[in-house]
């Protein structure tokens, strides 16, 4: 049996056999059961070396997706249930399988906010193949809007040196999902349209496509900021071995932020322009400030760079209570002109380089 608060209480329907050797590994049938509700998780295994077979299968379901509410944030709940089965049998070098899920009422909500999303139910993911090809497809829609996101894709020579063809699109016009995974971010506006394609060795295919997000808008409260006309374009890349490109703009205040950069997929760096005039950056109680950047921004596994200037247009700062006021920060550094008179010894992998001026 399986006991626990996340997951529930789990036991077996019956006792099951399980073998293992050099020659051969076997689970004989057995199914996993929830005693309050109709749900399962069965599975069976039977390798033979000798006779070169395998079979395979797995059968889940009405598997309830509050299991993965430790996973979430704390403000968001899901609903619903999933249901699932994979087939697989081998005899020589003869592959056959196959595989779907299923969901049944499954849906986010955000009760903070008022906020719900809930996907349409019935078929999400279906494949089958064999040793020469592979091929599946994708279908997750809301009930909400239209649209939703689409992909088929198909894998040759799968056991091999595979090559995948595939396609897939976005087109979604509600963003409250973004709250749902994100609730600092409130009343999120937009459209997001996309379409991509990967084509070529598996390992490193090419790929082409475009995604734009465009007449958006939020709103972020702890930051007292309002957010709007932001606009985003990701661009694939043009040539084998060149970066995505990006570019965006958003207006907060009185104040325009715009964004250019690009990112290596093979190198997981990023590059980003920023500048802007006026942008209204803090507007709480504790912070107002406004301020027009100029900067280069390189993001990579290893470190953070930033070079450029901030020119803070106006700035008022409320000072809190004292005894919530942090002495120092970790990347703190204390100078008088060249000489470094106080410097936290803790490591940082920021690279700053700012000139600040105060407007």
């Amino acid at each position: 049996t399986i006991d626990s608060e996340e997951l529930g209480h789990w036991s077996l329907s019956d006792s099951t056999a399980i073998a293992y050797s050099p020659a051969r590994s076997l689970v004989e049938p057995f199914c996993l059961r929830v005693a309050t509700r109709s749900t399962h998780v069965c599975a069976e295994l039977n390798w033979q070396q000798a006779s070169e077979t395998l079979l395979a299968e797995i059968d889940v379901k009405q598997v309830e997706l509050a299991l993965l509410a430790p996973f979430l944030p704390n403000l968001v709940k899901v609903e619903g249930a999933i249901d699932a089965q994979v087939q697989f049998q081998q005899q020589g070098s003869e592959r056959n399988y196959n595989g779907q899920a299923h969901l049944h009422g499954v849906g986010f909500s955000l009760p903070a906010q008022d906020i719900s999303l809930t996907f349409s139910d019935g078929e999400v993911f279906h494949f089958n193949g064999d040793e020469q090809l592979l091929e599946g497809q994708v279908n997750l829609t809301t009930d909400a809007v239209a649209g939703g996101l689409q992909a088929d894709f198909a894998l040759s020579q799968p056991f091999a040196e595979a090559e995948i063809n595939a396609n897939a699109t976005i087109d979604f016009n509600t963003l409250t999902i973004v709250s749902l995974f994100v609730p600092d971010i409130q009343n999120v506006k937009g459209e997001l349209d996309g379409s991509f394609n990967l084509s070529g060795p598996l390992t490193n295919p090419s790929i082409g496509g475009t995604m734009t997000l465009s007449q958006a808008a939020a709103e972020v409260p702890a930051a007292g900021l309002v957010l709007s006309d932001l606009h985003v374009l990701v661009e694939s890349p043009r040539s084998v071995d060149a970066p995505f490109l990006m570019s965006a703009t958003v207006r907060s205040g009185e104040g325009n932020l715009l964004m250019t950069g690009h990112y290596d997929i093979n190198t997981h760096i990023a590059a980003l322009d920023i500048s802007g005039t006026n942008f209204t950056a803090m507007n709480s109680r504790e912070i107002n400030l406004v301020v027009s950047p100029k900067a280069h921004v390189e993001l990579s596994p290893v470190q953070t760079k930033v070079r450029g200037s901030l020119n803070v247009d106006h700035a008022v700062i409320t000072p809190p209570d004292f005894d919530s006021v942090q002495l120092s920060s970790a990347d703190t550094v204390i100078v008088r002109g060249e000489e470094t008179l106080w410097q936290n010894t803790s490591s940082s992998n920021a690279d700053v380089d700012l000139q600040v001026t105060l407007g």
